[in-house]
C-alpha cells in the first residue's frame, strides 16, 4: 500500500481543506515531516490511519478528537486518501462522527460517521464498517497489525520489540496465515476433552450399574459383594460379575420353585371361593322367603280399604264425566246474566249524568261564535304590520353597518396608538442591542485563545498522567522484586537443607558399603574383595543405614531445590534490570515534560507529579469555565446580530402600518356620518322605534287571534263529542234490553238440565254430588294406587312360591368358617407372591446389570486406549507435555518465520550497533510451566552475555525495534501472502541517537527505499533537516496549521 494523495478538511489542527500530494515525492526515497510541537505532524499519520481503518496512529489520540477546533461551523470534517496497492489505484473518503449546525432551524445535530471506497473496477463500497472490512481484506492486515508493521507511531515505537509471546503470535497469525495450525491444536484439544469425558463417563456408568446390584443380606456372598461395591473402583469388575452370575443362577431356581407353589394355592382359593358363594346364596334365599311371607300378611290387612277405594272411584267418574259438564254450562250462563245486568245499570247512570253537561257546552259554543268581529280586526292589524317589516329591516341593517364602522374606527384608533408605543419600544431595544453587540466584538478571538490553551493543557495532562502510571508500574516492579528476593532467600535455605541432608546420608551410605556387600556372600563362593571362600564373621549394616535408592531420591530432591533457587535468582535479576531500565526511561520522560532537574527519588517524583497534575487540573478547570462563558457570549453575540436585524425590519413595518391605518381612519369617519343621516330619515316614517318592537307586536296580536280561534274550535269539538256520546249510549241500552230476554231463557234451560243429570246418576242433591266429585289428577292417583296394590300382591305370591321351591330340602350354612379358611389361603399366597415378585425384580435387575457392565467394560477398555493416544497428540500439539518445552504447533511454525525475521533484522542491527548486538529467539522458557517460542533476547557481543531486550537503553531500543520492524517487512515481502508494504512511517525516536548512530540509521533507512518504497520520518532532530531533501514543513498559527511540500 502506498499513499498517493491526502486531503484533510477540518481535521486536527487544520482549520480548512489542505491537500498533501505525496506522489510528488516520487516512488521511493526518504522524506521528512518537520514542524513545531503541536503543529500537526503526526496528524498526517492520523489522517492515513483514520481513512484506512477508522482509527488514529497513536494510542493516546482517539477518533472523537479528530475534528478541528479551528474550523468554522459549516466546514465539513473528512479525509480523502488516494492510494495504490499491487499496481491498482483506490480512492477512499471517510468522515468521523461530529456535531454540525442543523440544516433547518437553530441548534446542532450529529453528523454520523461514514465512508466511501471506489475500487479500480469502478465498484463503490459505502458504509463505515463495510469499508473498513474491505480495507482489511484488501491489505491483509487489521488496524493494530498495520500500526505495528507499517506505521511506528509516537509512544508505540517499542511495542513490536517488547511485545509478549502471545501478542507476537496474534501478529504472525494474520500475516503468515497460521490459523490452520491453531485449528489443528483446537481440534485435538476438543477431541481429547471429549474422549476424556467419555472415558470418565464409562467409569461412572460402570460404577452406577454396580450400585444397582441387589442381594439379600442373608446371602452367603453378601459381605464380599458389599466390600467390592464399597471400594467404588472398576478394578474389581471381573470378580463382581462372577459373584453376580452365581447370585442370578440361585435366584432363577428359587423363582421356579415359588412359582409352582403359588399355582397350587391359587387352585385351592378358587375352590373355596365357589363353596363360600353357594353358601351365601342359600342363606339369602331363606332370609328372602321369610321377608316375603311377612309382607304378604301386611298386604291382606289393607283389602277392605281397597274395596272402599273402588266404590269411590266409580262415583267420582260419574260426577266428573257425567254431571260436571252440565254444571259448567249453567255456571257460564249465570255469569253472562250477571254481566249484562251490570252493564245496563252503568249505561243508564252515564246517560243521566251526561245530558246536563252537553247542554252547558252548547251554550258556551254560542257565546264564542258571537266574538267573530274581534277576530277580524286582529287579523287586519297583523297584515298591516307584516307589510311594513321590510322597511324596519332596512333601518336595522343600516344601524348594524353604522355600529360595525364605529367599532372598526375605534379599533383603528387603538391600533394606531399601540403602533406608536411599539415604535418607541423597538427603537429603545435597537439601542440596547447595538450597545451589547459592540461590547462582544472581540469574543471570537478570546474563545480561540482559550481553546488553544485548553488543548495544550490537555496534552500536558495526558503526559503527566502517563508519567504517574509509569511511577505506579515501577512501584509495582519494586514490590515484585522484593517478593522475588524473598522467594530466592527461601529457596536458598531449602536448597542448603536438602544439600546438607544429601551429603550426610551419602557419607553414611559409603560407610555401610561393607555391610551391604556382606549381605550377598554365600558359603563356598569367593569374596570379591579378599577372595576367601569361608565367611565366619560377616560385616552387618546398621538398621537405619540408607539404601542406594534413598541416596538417589535425596539427590533428585537436592537438584530440584537447586533449580528452584537458580530460577528465583534469574527472575530477581531480570526484574532488577527491568526496574533500572524503566526508571531511566521514567526520569528521562519526566525531565522532558517538566523542563527542569528531577529528583532521583521515586517518592519525590511522585509527589511532584501529583502537584503538577493538581496544578494543571485546576488551570484546566478555570480555562474550561472561561470557555463556557466565552461560548455563551459568542452565542449571545450571534443572537444580538440576528435580533438587531429582526428589530430594524419590524420597526420599518410598524411605521408603514401606522401611516396606512391613519388614512383608513379618515375615510371611515366620512362614511359613518352618511349612515347616521339615512337612518334618521327612515325611522320617522315607522310606527315603532325598531323592528324588534314591530315583530313583538305581530307576535302578541297573532297569539291573541290564535287563542280566540282555538277556544272556538275547542268548544265546538267538545259539544259535538258530548252529543255523539249520548246518542251512542241510548242506542246501546236498547240493544242490551233485547239481549236480556234471550239470556234469561238460556239460564233456565241450563239449570233444568243440570238438576236432571245429577239425580239421574244417583245423587240425592247438589251436596252429595260435590262430595263425590274429584279432580282428574286425584282420580288418576286413586286408580294407580289400587292397581299398584294388586300388582304387589301378585308379585309377592310368586316370590313365595319360587323361594319355597329353592329352599326345599336345604339347611342354613356357616359362611364365617368358610370365609376364615379363604382368608388363610389368600394370606399364604400373598406372602409367597411378594417373595416371588422380589426375586423376579432382583433377577431382572441383576441380569440387566450383568449384561450392561460386561458391555461397558469392553467399551471402557477401547475408550482408555483411544484417550491415551489422542491425549498424547493433543499435549504435544498444544505444548503441554510435562517436563518438555511449552511450544505449541502454531508457535513452532511461527517460530520458523520469527527466525527468518530475526535473521533479516540482525543484518541491520549489527550495522546500527557497530557489531555489538544481535537479536535471538529464546527457544526455552525459564521453566517448563510457561509457554515459549516467540520470546526475544539480545546477545551483547562485547560481553558475550545474553540478556532480555527490555534491558536495552533508549537509543539501543530504537535501533533494535527499527531493525525488527524492517526485518518483518522484508520477510512479508518474500512471501506472496497478499500483504505488501510499500510505505513505512517512523514517528520520533531519533532524538535518543548520537551522531554516529544517527548516520547509521539514515544509511539503513536509505537502503530500504530501493525497490519502489517510501520511508517517512517525523523528527525534531535538526541534523535530519540537512540530510533529507524531501520535506513536508508544517507551521502552526492562531487560525490553525498550514503545510508546505519542499522537494
Amino acid at each position: 500500500m502506498k499513499p498517493i494523495n491526502v486531503v484533510m478538511s477540518a481535521f486536527g489542527p487544520y482549520a480548512g481543506k489542505v491537500e498533501l500530494p505525496l506522489h510528488e515525492l516520487g516512488n521511493d526515497g526518504l522524506f521528512l515531516i518537520t514542524g513545531d510541537t503541536g503543529a500537526g505532524k503526526t496528524t498526517i499519520f492520523d489522517a492515513i490511519a483514520f481513512a484506512l481503518f477508522d482509527g488514529a496512529s497513536g494510542s493516546v489520540r482517539t477518533v472523537d478528537t479528530l475534528r478541528s477546533d479551528f474550523a468554522s461551523l459549516d466546514t465539513k470534517t473528512f479525509v480523502q486518501l488516494d492510494f495504490s496497492h499491487k499496481g491498482q489505484a483506490y480512492n477512499l473518503t471517510r468522515n468521523p462522527k461530529y456535531e454540525r449546525p442543523k440544516k433547518n432551524g437553530t441548534g446542532f445535530t450529529n453528523q454520523n460517521a461514514d465512508a466511501t471506497l471506489v475500487l479500480p473496477s469502478g465498484e463503490v463500497v459505502t458504509g463505515n464498517t463495510k469499508v473498513t472490512d474491505k480495507i482489511v481484506e484488501l491489505l491483509g492486515l487489521d488496524f493494530k497489525q498495520f500500526k505495528q508493521i507499517a506505521m511506528i507511531a509516537q509512544g508505540e515505537f517499542l511495542k513490536l520489540l517488547l511485545a509478549e509471546s502471545n501478542e507476537r503470535a496474534g501478529i504472525f497469525r494474520k500475516v503468515f496465515n497460521t490459523n490452520i495450525y491453531m485449528t489443528i491444536q483446537d481440534v485435538l484439544k476438543r477431541r481429547e476433552k471429549d474422549l476424556k469425558a467419555n472415558y470418565e463417563e464409562s467409569i461412572r456408568s460402570i460404577l452406577q450399574y454396580m450400585d444397582g446390584i441387589e442381594c439379600d443380606k442373608e446371602h452367603g456372598d453378601y459381605l464380599q459383594l458389599f466390600e467390592l461395591m464399597s471400594k467404588r473402583s472398576i478394578h474389581g469388575t471381573e470378580q463382581l460379575i462372577k459373584l453376580l452370575q452365581v447370585l442370578i443362577a440361585e435366584d432363577k431356581l428359587s423363582h421356579e420353585q415359588a412359582k409352582k407353589l403359588s399355582g397350587k394355592l391359587a387352585i385351592s382359593i378358587i375352590d373355596n371361593a365357589s363353596e363360600l358363594k353357594e353358601a351365601e346364596y342359600v342363606n339369602k334365599s331363606f332370609e328372602a322367603l321369610e321377608t316375603a311371607q311377612k309382607f304378604l300378611g301386611e298386604l291382606l290387612q289393607k283389602a277392605d280399604e281397597m274395596e272402599q277405594n273402588d266404590a269411590a272411584t266409580l262415583a267420582a267418574e260419574k260426577a266428573l264425566h257425567g254431571v260436571r259438564p252440565l254444571e259448567n254450562i249453567y255456571i257460564r250462563e249465570n255469569k253472562g246474566y250477571d254481566q249484562l245486568t251490570l252493564s245496563m245499570q252503568k249505561l243508564r247512570e252515564s246517560i243521566i249524568f251526561g245530558t246536563p253537561k252537553a247542554q252547558e257546552l252548547h251554550n258556551t259554543l254560542i257565546t264564542e261564535q258571537l266574538k267573530e268581529p274581534i277576530r277580524a280586526r286582529l287579523a287586519t292589524d297583523i297584515l298591516k304590520l307584516t307589510d311594513a317589516l321590510p322597511q324596519y329591516d332596512k333601518v336595522e341593517k343600516l344601524k348594524q353597518e353604522k355600529d360595525k364602522q364605529a367599532g372598526a374606527l375605534q379599533a383603528l384608533a387603538k391600533s394606531i396608538a399601540s403602533l406608536k408605543i411599539q415604535k418607541e419600544v423597538l427603537a429603545d431595544r435597537n439601542k440596547k442591542l447595538s450597545k451589547e453587540r459592540d461590547e462582544l466584538s472581540n469574543v471570537e478571538t478570546r474563545l480561540l485563545e482559550c481553546n488553544n490553551t485548553l488543548s495544550n493543557l490537555g496534552a500536558l495532562e495526558t503526559r503527566i498522567n502517563s508519567i504517574a502510571a509509569s511511577i505506579t508500574t515501577v512501584q509495582k516492579m519494586h514490590l515484585e522484586y522484593t517478593k522475588q528476593q524473598s522467594t530466592y532467600m527461601t529457596a536458598e535455605k531449602l536448597y542448603n537443607l536438602a544439600n546438607d541432608e544429601y551429603i550426610k546420608q551419602e557419607n553414611s551410605f559409603f560407610r555401610e558399603q561393607a555391610g551391604i556387600l556382606a549381605e550377598g556372600l554365600e558359603e563356598g563362593l569367593p569374596c570379591p574383595v579378599c577372595g576367601a571362600t569361608e565367611h565366619p564373621q560377616k560385616a552387618k549394616p546398621t538398621a537405619d543405614s540408607p539404601s542406594e535408592a534413598d541416596i538417589q531420591r535425596l539427590k533428585d530432591k537436592r537438584n530440584l531445590k537447586q533449580n528452584i533457587m537458580h530460577q528465583a535468582s534469574e527472575s530477581a535479576s531480570s526484574k532488577k534490570a527491568q526496574i533500572e531500565t524503566s526508571e531511566a526511561n521514567l526520569y528521562q520522560t519526566a525531565q522532558n515534560v517538566f523542563d527542569h532537574d528531577i529528583s532521583e527519588s521515586l517518592l519525590d517524583l511522585q509527589l511532584h507529579v501529583q502537584r503538577e497534575l493538581l496544578k494543571t487540573t485546576a488551570t484546566m478547570q478555570g480555562q474550561t469555565a472561561a470557555r463556557f462563558i466565552l461560548e455563551d457570549q459568542n452565542r449571545r453575540k450571534t443572537e444580538c446580530l440576528e435580533l438587531l436585524r429582526q428589530a430594524e425590519a419590524t420597526l420599518q413595518k410598524t411605521d408603514e402600518a401606522c401611516t396606512q391605518q391613519s388614512e383608513q381612519k379618515g375615510n371611515q369617519d366620512i362614511t359613518l356620518s352618511s349612515k347616521k343621516s339615512e337612518i334618521d330619515t327612515l325611522q320617522a316614517e315607522l310606527e315603532y322605534p325598531s323592528i324588534e318592537k314591530a315583530k313583538q307586536t305581530i307576535v302578541v296580536t297573532t297569539a291573541k287571534l290564535d287563542e280566540s280561534k282555538g277556544v272556538l274550535r275547542k268548544t265546538e269539538n267538545a259539544y259535538l263529542e258530548s252529543k255523539r256520546a249520548l246518542d251512542s249510549k241510548n242506542t246501546l241500552i236498547s240493544d242490551q234490553e233485547l239481549r236480556m230476554v234471550a239470556v234469561i231463557e238460556a239460564l233456565n234451560t241450563a239449570l233444568a238440565d243440570y238438576t236432571t243429570k245429577y239425580k239421574e246418576y244417583g245423587f240425592s242433591d247438589v251436596n252429595s254430588y260435590h262430595a263425590a266429585l274429584l279432580s282428574e289428577q286425584s282420580l288418576a292417583e286413586l286408580k294407580k294406587n289400587i292397581t299398584t296394590y294388586r300388582d304387589i300382591c301378585r308379585s309377592t305370591n310368586a316370590d313365595i312360591v319360587r323361594l319355597s321351591a329353592e329352599t326345599k330340602d336345604k339347611q342354613l350354612k356357616d359362611t364365617a368358617k368358610i370365609a376364615e379358611q379363604q382368608s388363610a389361603l389368600q394370606f399364604e399366597k400373598e406372602t409367597l407372591d411378594t417373595k416371588l415378585q422380589r426375586v423376579a425384580a432382583r433377577l431382572q435387575c441383576n441380569n440387566t446389570i450383568a449384561k450392561e457392565v460386561t458391555k461397558a467394560e469392553i467399551e471402557h477398555h477401547q475408550l482408555e486406549k483411544d484417550y491415551l493416544i489422542v491425549s498424547t497428540l493433543s499435549k504435544t500439539a498444544n505444548g503441554e507435555l510435562a517436563g518438555k518445552q511449552k511450544l505449541a504447533f502454531e508457535q513452532f511454525v511461527q517460530a520458523s518465520y520469527f527466525n527468518q525475521i530475526i535473521a533479516e533484522a540482525n543484518k541491520r542491527l549489527l550495522g546500527l550497533s557497530n557489531g555489538r548486538y544481535e537479536l535471538l529467539r529464546k527457544e526455552n522458557a525459564t521453566d517448563y510451566r510457561s509457554q515459549s517460542g516467540l520470546e526475544l533476547d539480545v546477545l551483547d557481543n562485547y560481553t558475550g552475555k545474553i540478556r532480555t531486550v527490555k534491558s536495552l537503553s533508549g537509543g539501543e531500543s530504537f535501533k533494535a525495534s527499527l531493525s525488527l520492524a524492517l526485518g518483518l517487512s522484508d520477510v512479508i515481502q518474500c512471501y506472496a501472502g497478499g500483504v505488501e508494504i510499500d510505505t513505512m512511517f517512523i514517528d520520533e525516536g531519533f532524538g535518543a541517537l548520537d551522531a554516529e548512530s544517527l548516520e547509521q540509521a539514515i544509511m539503513t533507512l536509505n537502503s530500504l527505499t530501493s525497490g519502489n518504497r517510501l520511508v517517512g520520518i517525523i523528527s525534531h532532530v535538526s541534523e535530519l533537516k540537512d540530510r533529507i531533501d524531501k520535506k513536508i514543513v508544517i507551521k502552526k498559527g492562531i487560525g490553525g496549521s498550514t503545510l508546505e511540500l519542499v522537494r
